[in-house]
């Protein structure tokens, strides 16, 4: 496994970005993530850099778990 994120939640105020998000990316695979403007899409990849917090759930990163910030 690549990339693993399990349950991700991600509040920013009282509004949720995020709830619950899961997907693995496993070598070789092309993944895209799809969604309009607003939706997380790059909180998610800021999130897998450790450039954003997020408020629950993991992220897998070639092995290695990643803690919030």
């Amino acid at each position: 496994m690549v990339i693993k994120a399990q349950n991700i939640i991600t509040k920013f105020g009282e509004k949720i970005v995020h709830d619950g998000v899961s997907f693995e990316i496993k070598k070789n695979e092309i993944f895209g993530i799809l969604g309009g403007s607003g939706s997380g899409k790059s909180v998610l990849l800021k999130q897998m850099l450790m450039l954003e917090h997020f408020d629950g759930g993991e992220y897998e990163i070639l092995g290695y778990k990643l803690k919030n910030i």
